[in-house]
Parts: structure tokens; C-alpha cells; sequence
């Protein structure tokens, strides 16, 4: 049941709201310490000192938070991500533009297969071939080799679900990796 102040008639005492100044305060705070040392124990002595180090408290506490890593199981960071990529591709006029928006952005290391699987995702979505996305894949794999592999995996992944495409992502994928494999971005060796 709560109960409220004014019904039960508890008044405050105003003398406690308002703020007097201690000019004992440090001998109060070392004799406070002594006894919270008394009762709780040897633990509470880090505790003193530390008021008195307020500088290295923070810096304790910065390097314990870069020594502790928090990994993400949600993967709410993935779909962050893929939501930054595929927003980053559809607002791009031009490859070029793509390309550059991209590189500003940050991939840890592995993030780059969601960049690889994603250009090959929206260009399955559109109505018709764009030519867009088989560029942005020819340059991605002309700056930067370890594109390449990835390319080649995602396009073996996409060989062995080829019977659960529709007929224009079938038709999409295919115009993509020939304009990739027509331009030398990849090697055909991806068909072994």
C-alpha cells in the first residue's frame, strides 16, 4: 500500500533542506573513513584513497573499460551495418559516388563479405540489370584483391541456390558476375 505524506500527516523538518557548510570537512570525512574501515573491512581503505585520487580514478577506469571487450550476440551491429551499406548504395547516383561513400566507412576486419554480399543483393532486387552494381563489383575487386575471394564465394553460394531464384534475380545475378568476368575483375576459375 503506498502512503502518501500529506494524508498521514509526517511534516519535514525545513532545517534539513537546507545546505550548511562544514569547516571540519576533511576531519569528518577521515573519521567517517575510520569507522566505514571498522565495519566493512580492510576493502573500503581502497575506497579512501581513492576519493582523495580523483585523476587516477578516471584513469583506472578508462584503461578497464578498453581491457574489457563487449561482443555483440544480438547482432543488432550486422544489421546496423547492412542497413548503413544498402542505404549508402541505393543513395548513390554513380558507382564513383558508391565507391567513395564506402571507403569512408569503417570495416572491422570481416565486415567486408556483408559489403560483397550486399551489392550482389540489391542488384537482384531491381526490375532489370543495372550496370551500377556490376561496376561497383569490377572496382571493388580492381583497388582491392582481397575483394576477389569474397566475390568468388559469394558467387559459388549463389551457383548452388541458383534453382531457388526468381527469374529476374536469376537474370540480374548472372548480368552482374558476366560483367565481372568480362572485364577480368574475376577469374574464371570461379566456375571450377
Amino acid at each position: 500500500a503506498v502512503v502518501s505524506t500529506q494524508s498521514t500527516g509526517v511534516k519535514g523538518l525545513e532545517i534539513l533542506n537546507v545546505f550548511k557548510l562544514d569547516p571540519d570537512y576533511a576531519e569528518n570525512e577521515a573519521k567517517y573513513a575510520l569507522i566505514k574501515n571498522e565495519i566493512l573491512g580492510s576493502d573500503s581503505e581502497d575506497d579512501a584513497d581513492d576519493d582523495d585520487d580523483d585523476e587516477d580514478d578516471d584513469e583506472d577506469d578508462e584503461e578497464g573499460s578498453n581491457a574489457m571487450e563487449i561482443t555483440d550476440a544480438t547482432g543488432s551491429n550486422m544489421q546496423a551495418i547492412r542497413r548503413t551499406i544498402y542505404l549508402t548504395i541505393q543513395s548513390s547516383l554513380t558507382f564513383e559516388e558508391c565507391i567513395h561513400k564506402l571507403g569512408k566507412l569503417q570495416f572491422k576486419q570481416g565486415q567486408e563479405k556483408i559489403l560483397v554480399e550486399l551489392i550482389i543483393e540489391c542488384c537482384s532486387q531491381e526490375r532489370s540489370y543495372n550496370k551500377f552494381y556490376g561496376l561497383l563489383g569490377e572496382r571493388y575487386c580492381r583497388l582491392k584483391k582481397e575483394y576477389i575471394p569474397m566475390f568468388v564465394e559469394v558467387f559459388q553460394d549463389q551457383f548452388e541456390q541458383i534453382h531457388r531464384l526468381e527469374t529476374t534475380k536469376l537474370r540480374n545475378v548472372a548480368c552482374c558476375y558476366a560483367h565481372m568476368l568480362y572485364t577480368d575483375a574475376l577469374p574464371w576459375t570461379v566456375f571450377s
